[in-house]
């Protein structure tokens, strides 16, 4: 499209909207470079892709309440995938901080933490650092929330060490790659 001259810039953007806790799926994709309405008044942090195959970035570091993880991570973002998966050495740490902030006890169920809970209020939010900037994530945008359950979005990472930031993820973050 870009060799064609239909498009100005060899780029691409993509916004989620909304949170699986309200259940809305609706998106935009948009070739040839970000939204204009979608980004007018606002800040774009750029974060430098090291390998643009993967869409694979830095994740300077990752907290939890006063639980800080600085790792200089890889991220990918991805999405192809609805959860934020965790680097497999880190991800039980993760969960028991998850578990002893928010007070509810969770279960493994196929690989899917779940846990009792009547509101998603008492998880944390969790901060991510990518290019500098601080992006923090409501329990709306990783807790499916059920009648009386809560499932979390939080997987270990199918790829070692790395982190997977997926739709639970990028419904918050309005993605220009």
């Amino acid at each position: 499209l870009y060799e064609e001259g239909v498009i100005q810039e060899r780029v691409f953007s993509l916004y989620l909207k909304g949170s699986f806790y309200k259940e809305s799926y609706e998106g935009k994709l948009t070739l040839g470079g970000p939204d204009k309405d979608l980004i007018r008044g606002k800040k774009i942090t750029y974060a430098n892709v090291e390998d643009d195959g993967y869409w694979l970035v830095n994740l300077h570091k990752f907290v939890i309440g006063a639980k800080v993880w600085a790792h200089d991570y890889k991220a990918i973002i991805d999405s192809g995938s609805s959860c934020i998966h965790v680097p497999a050495g880190i991800y039980r740490q993760i969960m028991d901080e998850i578990q002893k902030y928010s007070g509810v006890d969770l279960i493994d169920i196929n690989g899917i933490k779940f846990g009792y809970c009547t509101t998603i209020s008492v998880f944390p939010p969790l901060q991510f650092v990518l290019g500098g900037e601080t992006f923090i994530l409501k329990p709306e945008y990783y807790i499916i929330k059920e009648k009386y359950s809560c499932m979390l979005l939080i997987d270990k990472s199918p790829l070692y060490g790395w982190w997977v930031l997926g739709d639970a993820f990028m419904h918050k973050i309005y993605t220009i790659f």
